[in-house]
C-alpha cells in the first residue's frame, strides 16, 4: 500500500499534479487507487471542472471528496488550498456508495448499504463523509454496526467555507450531493485498519440532565431550564452572532458506550433551545468541560506513538477546528506533525464533526482528532519503532504559569473536590452506613420504579423478599451491640453472595432486610429465598456461631402499589416467624 498527498497551491497546479502522478511508478503499479479531494471553497462550479479534468487525466483512479470547514473566527487559520490524497492498494479493494438524502432518510441509506455489502468478503472498515449539518450519520452507523460489529467506521461531516451558511458537499467523480452520505467500504483479506481518537477535554461543574428535546437535534431544556442558560450562567456567553465561536471551546461531555464524547451547540433559538449536530436524548447526562493545550497535545502524541507500533502505510486525519480555537494555530499544527512523523504523506480534513464508531462506542463527534491507519500485510519483523518526542512538552519549563493555565488548574482541582463530595453524598443518600446495603429510601424508590416499568410492560416478574434474623435480640443481649453490628454486616455479604448483581439488597431497618428481584416467577423467587436461608444457616458468624433467618416472598400483581406489595411480603415474613422461624413462606 502507498499514500501520496498533494497540496494544490501556488507551487503546484492541477496539470503538474497529473504529471507527477503519471510519473510515479509506485502509483501506476498499484491494482486499485482512490483519490480523496478536500476542497475548502465550497465552489460547485470549480468542483465540477475538477471532476471533468480528473475523468480525462486519471481515468483509472476512483475519486471521492468533501468540502472542508472554513475558519470559525478571524484568528483561526485552516488550510485554504485544496488537498488531494491518494490511497494506492496492492491487493485490497474498495467500493464507493453515494446516497442522496433528499430522497431517503439516513437509516434507509444504512439499510441499502448493508444490502449492497451482502456478498462482499473481508470488510475491514468504512469511510463516511456526510453533507449538510442536518445529516446525522448515527442511524446509518447503527445499521452497519448491527451487521459488522467489529469494524471501524470513520470520517467526517463535510465543512462549509462560511460558518452559518451551510454549503457543504460530498462528491464522487460522477456526482455532487449537498445533502447525502458518501461511503467508501474497504475490504481485503490482508488489509488492516486501526483507529484512535483524542478528546482531551475534562468535565467541570456538576452533572446536568437533558429534560426536553424539540425537533431534530434541538435541546430545549437542561435541568428543566432553557438550555442556553448553561452557557449564559456559567460562562457569561451572550446570544449573538459570536455564540458558536464562544461556546465551541467549552463543549458538553456525555457518554456513548464506553467512550466520553463531546457535543458542541451550533446555533440557538429565541426560546433558548440549542441545536447540536449530533444526537442527544432526553435523560442524557451532560457536563460542561475545559482543557489545557498540554492535555490536548499530550493525548494526541500518545495516540500517534501508539499508532506507530501498527506501522501504518497510510493515515487519514479528521480534526476539529475547536482545537485550533483553543490551542492556537501553531500548537494545533503540532497535532498534525505527530502523525506526519509516522506517515509523511497523510491526508487530513477539517469538518463540522468527526466520525468514529468502534466496539467501544462513538459516532458523530465534536472537538476531537480522529486518526485512521491502514496497512496491507503484517507488521515488518524487527522493525525499530522510535517514539516521537515533542520538545515543547518535555523541555524545561518556566515556573511562571499563564493566567489561563492557573484558572484551569483551579477549576480542575475544585471539580475533583466537587465530584468527591457528590459521590460521598450519593453514598449517604443511597446506602446504609453500617452494612453497605441500600437504605430504606433507595429501596422505596427502586420498588416504585420497577412497578412503573412493569405497568409499561418493560420489566416483568418482580419479586420482593423480606428477611429477618431469628432471635437477634439475644445476640445483642449476649454478645453486645458491637458483635450484633458485625452480624448485620456479615449477613449482608452472605445475601449479596447468593443474589445476582442486578438484584437490589437493602436494609429495611434493624435486623430486617429486603431483596428486590426482577425477571422471576414466584417459584423462582422462593427457590432463591431457600438458597439464601441455607447459605446463611450453614456458615459461621464471628463470635456468635450459626445464625438463622426467616423469609417472606411475594411477587408483584397488576394492581399493586409499593404499599400493597410491602404489606403482603411483611405478612409472609410474619407467617414464617410464626411457623417456627428458619423457613420461607411465599404468598
Amino acid at each position: 500500500m502507498y499514500q501520496r498527498t498533494f497540496i494544490l497551491d501556488d507551487d503546484l497546479t492541477l496539470p503538474q499534479m497529473y504529471s507527477a502522478i503519471a510519473e510515479d511508478e509506485r502509483i501506476q503499479s498499484r491494482t486499485a487507487s482512490l483519490a480523496q479531494v478536500f476542497e475548502p471553497h465550497c465552489d460547485r462550479d470549480l468542483i465540477m471542472q475538477c471532476l471533468q479534468q480528473h475523468r480525462e487525466n486519471l481515468p483509472g483512479i476512483k475519486l471521492v471528496g468533501a468540502t472542508t470547514l472554513g475558519p470559525i473566527g478571524p484568528e483561526t487559520h485552516v488550510p485554504r488550498d485544496p488537498m488531494v490524497s491518494l490511497l494506492c492498494f496492492d491487493e485490497s479493494e474498495f467500493d464507493i456508495y453515494l446516497y442522496d438524502c433528499h430522497d431517503m432518510d439516513v437509516r434507509e441509506a444504512g439499510r441499502r448499504l448493508c444490502e449492497e455489502l451482502v456478498d462482499v468478503q473481508h470488510v475491514k472498515g468504512v469511510l463516511l463523509y456526510t453533507a449538510n449539518v442536518s445529516i446525522v450519520p448515527t442511524p446509518l452507523i447503527e445499521e452497519l454496526q448491527a451487521v459488522y460489529p467489529d469494524i471501524s467506521v470513520f470520517g467526517a461531516q463535510a465543512g462549509t467555507e462560511h460558518i452559518g451558511n451551510d454549503q457543504s458537499m460530498v462528491f464522487t467523480e460522477d456526482a455532487i450531493c449537498d445533502k447525502g452520505v458518501l461511503a467508501v467500504v474497504f475490504h481485503g483479506e490482508n488489509l488492516h485498519i486501526t483507529t484512535d481518537y483524542n478528546l482531551g477535554w475534562r468535565p467541570i461543574g456538576r452533572e446536568m440532565t437533558i429534560t426536553e428535546m424539540h425537533g431534530p437535534g434541538y435541546v430545549s431544556t437542561i435541568d428543566s431550564k432553557a438550555a442556553v442558560d448553561v452557557y449564559r450562567k456559567y460562562l457569561g456567553i451572550e446570544l449573538d452572532r459570536s455564540f458558536y465561536a464562544n461556546v465551541c471551546a467549552f463543549p458538553l461531555l456525555t457518554k456513548s458506550g464506553e467512550r466520553t464524547i463531546a457535543r458542541v451547540p451550533t446555533r440557538f433559538t429565541d426560546e433558548g433551545a440549542m441545536q447540536f449536530p449530533a444526537m442527544l436524548k432526553v435523560g442524557s447526562k451532560v457536563r460542561l468541560s475545559y482543557t489545557k493545550p498540554d492535555y490536548l497535545l499530550q493525548g494526541t502524541l500518545d495516540s500517534a506513538n501508539e499508532m506507530a507500533r501498527f506501522a501504518p502505510q497510510a493515515v487519514l486525519l479528521f480534526a476539529c477546528v475547536n482545537r485550533r480555537v483553543y490551542m492556537g494555530n501553531d500548537r494545533a499544527d503540532h497535532e498534525i506533525e505527530y502523525y506526519r512523523h509516522i506517515c509523511p504523506q497523510l491526508g487530513f480534513l477539517y469538518g463540522f464533526g468527526e466520525i468514529l464508531r468502534t466496539s467501544e462506542g462513538g459516532e458523530l463527534l465534536n472537538s476531537t482528532i480522529v486518526a485512521a491507519g491502514m496497512r496491507e500485510g503484517a507488521v515488518p519483523e524487527g522493525r525499530d519503532v522510535q517514539k516521537y518526542v515533542d520538545p515543547e512538552l518535555v523541555g524545561e519549563k518556566t515556573t511562571y504559569r499563564l493566567l489561563s493555565d492557573r484558572l484551569a488548574t483551579f477549576i480542575e482541582a475544585t471539580t475533583i473536590e466537587l465530584d468527591a463530595t457528590i459521590k460521598n453524598l450519593e453514598s449517604i443518600v443511597q446506602f446504609d452506613q453500617l452494612t453497605g446495603a441500600y437504605n430504606r429510601r433507595f429501596i422505596d424508590q427502586a420498588i416504585a420504579a420497577r412497578l412503573g416499568k412493569r405497568r409499561r410492560r418493560t420489566d416483568q416478574g418482580i419479586a420482593l423478599l423480606m428477611l429477618d434474623i431469628d432471635h437477634f435480640k439475644n445476640v445483642n443481649d449476649t454478645f453486645g451491640h458491637t458483635t450484633g453490628d458485625v452480624v448485620l454486616k456479615e449477613l449482608t455479604k452472605r445475601v449479596q453472595h447468593v443474589v445476582r448483581d442486578e438484584d437490589v439488597v437493602g436494609r429495611w431497618g434493624g435486623e430486617e432486610f429486603l431483596v428486590l428481584v426482577s425477571g422471576v416467577t414466584l417459584e423462582n423467587a422462593t427457590s432463591l429465598a431457600e438458597r439464601i436461608r441455607k447459605y446463611v444457616s450453614a456458615t459461621e458468624f464471628p463470635d456468635v456461631g450459626t445464625v438463622t433467618i426467616s423469609l417472606g416472598v411475594t411477587t408483584a400483581r397488576d394492581e399493586d402499589t409499593p404499599e400493597s406489595l410491602f404489606a403482603r411480603v411483611d405478612h409472609a415474613l410474619y407467617e414464617a416467624k410464626d411457623a417456627g422461624r428458619n423457613c420461607v413462606v411465599a404468598v
